[in-house]
Order: structure tokens, then C-alpha cells, then sequence
């Protein structure tokens, strides 16, 4: 299920701050927080879309989600457990215009794509192609997240409930973003919109999950 083609220029996008992986140390890093991995054609991210994450309270759960998923699958020191500090916030326009932009003429392409990922509905792939020709991905990655960050708005700090009793809390440590300090919203009638379609979209999501399940089931019952 994909709703790539709904992603519009103006909707707004979400990048989670997490400690250590967006920190150095005790202080918050901004290279830091987009976290871009290498392919055969150039680089990709990822962030939260917020029409199938349509308030605050439903981008910060996915928040504390992630954190608590990467500390189940690994063993780590008090130190480095990950710890969910907040958010920042940029329109999908802010990473689609780095297609041509001066001083970063070898990005072909900029892509926003829906791309569900370990159940979660609202994961967008960030995915940037360079030219064929080129061969410097550590010195385009480096620009990419600068430009982001200067787009960036926030950051809406949050404390899940696992991390509470920490004192001080890492999330102190978080810059002011360039843009602005201050998250911005979308009109009422845009934010009904988008209500209606994460609802929809949600509903529809847990049918085919539910069908998918039964399908199986039904496959591994039968005889071969």
C-alpha cells in the first residue's frame, strides 16, 4: 500500500532526534540527525509524513516507538541505550527543491516516496539520486543535510514514559533549529484532510493486514 503520489510539496515532514545516534557525545549534533545510507545510485533517508501522522501526539509516539524497538534488538550500556529527545520539522517541498539547487548540481533527482516500514504507515523514504558520473556521495551527503537543517523548524521536545526518571534528560541538550524555534501547522480545512485520509488509510492498512494473515493461514492448512 502506497501513497506516494499524496505527498504534497506542502505537507509537512518529521525527523526524530534520538541520543546517542543524533548526538556526540552529550551535545546534539546536527549532521547528526539525518542519518543518510548509501546505494547504487546515490543516498536515502528516511522521515515521518504527517498525514498519516496527524498530530504531535501520534509523531512523538513513533518516536518513542523507534527508540524502544533499536533497544530490544541490541544489548548496550546505560549510556547508550537510545533515548527519544524530539522532533524537527521541514516541508517535503524543503527536500524536493534540492534537485538543481545551486551548488548541488549533481543531484538528478530528489523523491519523497511512502514506503511502509516495520508497521509504521507514515515512513517516507528520502532518496536522492546523483549524477551517473559522479563520485563524491560523502561530500553531497554533507551538503544535503546542511540545506535540511537550515530548513528545519523546532525542535518539539518530548519525554517518553520509559525515560522519565533521567535527570538531567538528553533532550536539553537539543539546538534551536534555523527556521524557526516554533513548529508550524497546517490550515484547519488541510489538517481535516488529512485526519480523514490517515483514518481511512489506517483502516484499510489493518484490513489487509487482517486479510493477508487469514490468506496465510489458509495456504499453510492446505495439503501440498
Amino acid at each position: 500500500m502506497n501513497l506516494s503520489c499524496f505527498v504534497a510539496d506542502q505537507d509537512y515532514l518529521y525527523r526524530h532526534a534520538i541520543r546517542p545516534t543524533a548526538f556526540r557525545g552529550k551535545a546534539f549534533d546536527p549532521r547528526k540527525l539525518f542519518y543518510f545510507r548509501n546505494d547504487q545510485h546515490g543516498f536515502e533517508g528516511s522521515a515521518i509524513w504527517d498525514t498519516l501522522a496527524p498530530n504531535l501526539d501520534l509523531v512523538h509516539a513513533y518516536g518513542c516507538r523507534l527508540a524502544a524497538q533499536r533497544n530490544s534488538s541490541t544489548v548496550a550500556k546505560p549510556k547508550d541505550l537510545q533515548v527519544y529527545c524530539g522532533v524537527y520539522q521541514f516541508r517535503a517541498s524543503d527536500f524536493r527543491d534540492l534537485k538543481g539547487l545551486p551548488g548541488l548540481e549533481e543531484v538528478a533527482d530528489a523523491e519523497v516516496t511512502h514506503r511502509i516500514e516495520t508497521g509504521e504507515i507514515s515512513h517516507v523514504a528520502l532518496k536522492i539520486i546523483v549524477a551517473a558520473d559522479w563520485d563524491d556521495l560523502e561530500g553531497t551527503k554533507t551538503a544535503v543535510v546542511d540545506r535540511l537543517w537550515q530548513a528545519c523548524r523546532g525542535p518539539d521536545k518530548y519525554i517518553c514514559k520509559s525515560d522519565e526518571a533521567m535527570d538531567p534528560h538528553p533532550n536539553s541538550f537539543l539546538s534551536d533549529a534555523p527556521h524557526s524555534t516554533t513548529l508550524a501547522s497546517s490550515p484547519m480545512i488541510l489538517h481535516l484532510i488529512k485526519r480523514l485520509r490517515f483514518v481511512i488509510f489506517l483502516t484499510l492498512y489493518r484490513l489487509y493486514r487482517k486479510l493477508s494473515a487469514a490468506a496465510a493461514a489458509t495456504s499453510i492448512s492446505q495439503p501440498g
